[in-house]
């Protein structure tokens, strides 16, 4: 149905923009966004969060899906922190009886 031209509008109420210490609410938006996708991007790399959540959830799939990888991982996880810890106590100077107990361990 087409307006007739003796017909008014509502009138138009002007929005209220408060004001903070750093400008608009809408700046001190923005710059609480920004901060948060900078902390974000540091956190993931630079990386999507969706992508970073795909690719360890497509890894956790593939190690679910194959115990016997699983067990590969784990194990050479602990090779290479007994390797790390050995290392550390060579770089201090501690007793060659640590070392040969923690070689033995390996």
């Amino acid at each position: 149905m087409a307006k007739k031209s003796s017909e008014t509008s509502p009138p138009v109420r002007e929005v209220e923009i408060r004001h903070s210490p750093v400008g608009t609410d809408y700046d001190l938006r923005q710059q609480i966004e920004r901060a948060l996708y900078a902390q974000l991007a540091l956190v993931t790399g630079g990386l999507a969060p969706g992508d970073y959540a795909q690719a360890w959830w497509d890894w956790y799939l593939q190690v679910a899906a194959k115990p016997d990888k699983g067990l590969a991982l784990a194990q050479s996880a602990i090779e290479k922190t007994l390797q790390s810890w050995q290392f550390a106590v060579r770089a201090v100077g501690c007793s060659r009886s640590i070392i040969n107990m923690m070689t033995a361990l390996s």
